[in-house]
């Protein structure tokens, strides 16, 4: 149980360091993707307000949905977190715990 508790521990960290990593290269794709929309074929040469708000708001749904996979690892370290612990209190209590003698 102790492999399965690090296990957790370390999976969950990696997986929440992957998220602010690789948040840049995100945004940078989501960047171009827009700029291609915006400057092709049928683009226009001015926008209104409610055209730029409905990007950006695309835009921010677009992040919020990979930011959500963040949460992941923090489960994952919390799983593995209490599974130690418990896993740790059984240990000790066996070896505390007195044997009766017939």
């Amino acid at each position: 149980m102790r492999a399965v508790g690090y296990s957790l521990l370390i999976i969950g960290f990696l997986w929440a360091a992957y998220v602010p990593l690789s948040v840049d290269p995100l945004l940078r794709a989501m960047e171009s993707a827009y700029r291609r929309e915006l400057s092709g074929p049928a683009a226009q040469q001015s926008y209104s307000a409610k055209d730029v708000i409905s990007a950006r708001m695309y835009g921010a749904g677009d992040f919020s949905r990979f930011a959500r996979l963040g949460g992941i690892g923090a489960l994952l370290m919390l799983a593995g977190g209490i599974l130690l612990d418990r896993t740790a209190r059984s240990i000790c209590f066996a070896e505390t715990s007195v044997a009766p003698t017939p």
